[in-house]
């Protein structure tokens, strides 16, 4: 069932003579609703909904400055192919055909040479349903060499507390909760939209503790602050658990019910000194002491994270200990805590991680490639796997890509050698709005359209989905879904609606309603639908807690 919001797109503000659209904002996971107001004379700008469940009325910088993005005078305009050397800035602008056809050609041609795999697609965040839609690319293609940031961004998070727990919690944080720790996150500068809720549970007495390298926000206001090393959250973790096994500070009846392991992880601790993890943390033993006893004593107590434990070498293991934790403790989907959210989606496809996506390719396939670690859940190439592969790989290697909404030169480990390996490829295509670093290397520059040039869906964090109307175009640039589709034509293998040597418009014949269809069978509505009520929320549904007294973990 769905509770749905029908409003118009578009509305007139007579007092103030002012047009009012309503979208949403595509730059981050988090789905913020936008109000742009259109003057008479033309002039835009940008305002928070108020009534915005997401925001409540707030934007961050990249929301404020969207339309800034979309006109920005140094956007690209127009395909463009290399002239001359790599890297040397010289271009010819060419057709959408040329630049596809060309673009298929080479990719074809260098699988055909050198195998399925040596063909990398790269993509960054944040694309939604565009970075599904590259995925469906790579699987057409039997290509195992995708790449995304996940590395540093969800997987060592997501994968080292579901390896641990079964799932991946998220928190439960009200009135009821006593304390809230913050390690290596800044709610003020991401995902503020958490800030009010924040703000009620410390003004209802929560204790806060942040670990925090710098002194954020957070650390200004905490009850206590440890400033902690960079990078060395791994040992503050297994001192926190010393602490609160040594001082018998975990919950007995939890941890004698539902954990696994305990006596060998209490065997695995002793072999670490309190004197040395201190010191690997540059903390005073008494603050480490403090924080864990502020943190187990608290009932409900919640840990918040940040992507920053995601960025450490050993960041899964980080996130495991985190877990441990949150177990221990007993604060694992309880009033107040650590929360287990089971509500299915309205929608299908949003990221690409969808098991029939992912299962396209059997286990075997995704094991080639480039960099694969041994998490097998983790079947995307890294980003280091695909440098080496480039440079030193004689019996894999990785000859050509395809970049969509990514910098590598920017965003991947060892600049130096990731332009090497750049300047080594036979053939690179970028999908941008800019001209990047990583743009400047390539033989073909695709411009692509920002989230308000044309029509789709968002869905936000409160989990209603809204339609996006296409606000503006700037000059010939397309949506990255749209060119994907249209290079997967070409190469015949996304379904084949026309002659390609005939025709000679690459676009003319996608469906942009069938493309969103199908991400919305979930919701029992189709685009059209969608367009006419702007908005879908979920039906509420009533949180339960302690699920795994029925269920297990």
């Amino acid at each position: 069932m769905l509770n749905s919001l029908a409003t118009e797109p578009s509305t007139l503000n007579q007092q103030q003579d002012e047009k009012v659209t309503m979208t949403s904002c595509a730059l981050c996971g988090g789905g913020c609703q936008l109000k742009i107001i259109e003057s008479l004379d033309g002039c835009q700008k940008i305002m928070g909904d108020i009534d915005d469940p997401v925001s409540q009325g707030q934007l961050c910088r990249k929301g404020h400055n969207a339309l800034a993005i979309m006109n920005h005078p140094d956007r690209l305009t127009q395909p463009l192919m290399r002239i001359g050397q790599r890297g040397d800035g010289h271009w010819q602008a060419v057709s959408w055909q040329q630049a596809i056809n060309y673009t298929a050609e080479r990719l074809a041609q260098t699988q055909q040479q050198w195998g399925d795999n040596s063909v990398f697609l790269a993509y960054g965040h944040s694309k939604d349903f565009i970075n599904t839609q590259l995925l469906r690319l790579a699987n057409g293609m039997h290509t195992a060499n995708i790449v995304g940031p996940e590395t540093v961004c969800w997987a060592p998070t997501k994968l080292g507390r579901e390896y641990t727990l079964g799932y991946n919690p998220s928190h439960d944080i009200n009135d009821q909760t006593q304390c809230i720790m913050f390690w290596g996150v800044n709610k003020y500068h991401t995902r503020f939209s958490e800030v009010k809720t924040l703000k009620r549970a410390l003004k209802a007495g929560a204790r806060s503790i942040c670990i925090d390298p710098q002194k954020t926000k957070h650390a200004q206001q905490s009850d206590l602050w440890l400033r902690i090393a960079p990078g060395a959250d791994l040992s503050l973790g297994l001192a926190m658990l010393k602490v609160i096994i040594e001082e018998d500070l975990y919950d007995h009846d939890f941890v004698a019910n539902w954990c696994i392991g305990f006596e060998w992880l209490q065997q695995q601790l002793n072999r670490y000194s309190f004197d040395r993890l201190a010191q690997d943390a540059q903390l005073e033993i008494g603050q480490i002491q403090a924080a864990t006893r502020a943190y187990a004593q608290a009932k409900p107590a919640v840990i918040v994270s940040g992507n920053a434990l995601d960025h450490n070498s050993d960041s899964f293991q980080v996130n495991r200990v985190i877990a441990m934790l949150m177990a221990i403790t007993g604060n694992l989907d309880v009033p107040g805590g650590q929360f287990h959210n089971q509500d299915t989606s309205l929608i299908t496809g949003r990221w690409p991680y969808d098991d029939q996506e992912v299962s396209t390719l059997s286990q075997a396939e995704r094991d080639q490639s480039a960099g694969t670690p041994v998490i097998p859940e983790y079947f995307r190439a890294t980003n280091q796997g695909i440098t080496d592969a480039i440079l030193h790989d004689e019996q894999n290697p990785v000859k050509a890509g395809f970049v969509v909404g990514a910098n590598p030169l920017l965003s991947w480990p060892d600049t130096h050698k990731v332009h090497q390996a750049l300047k080594a490829l036979d053939f690179l295509a970028v999908s941008e709005l800019f001209m990047t670093p990583t743009a400047m290397m390539a033989d073909i520059v695709f411009p692509a359209a920002s989230f308000m040039e044309y029509e789709g869906l968002t869905q936000g964090n409160d989990g209603a989905i809204r339609y996006q109307p296409k606000l503006g175009q700037v000059g010939d640039a397309k949506p990255d879904h749209q060119i994907i589709a249209a290079i997967g034509e070409a190469l015949g293998v996304f379904e084949t609606k026309y002659d390609r040597l005939l025709e000679q418009d690459p676009f003319k014949y996608f469906q942009d309603d069938a493309y969103w269809n199908v991400f919305l069978q979930p919701s029992g509505v189709d685009f059209t639908a969608l367009k006419a009520k702007q908005r879908l929320d979920p039906t509420p549904s009533v949180k339960q807690y302690r699920k795994y007294l029925h269920h297990a973990f």
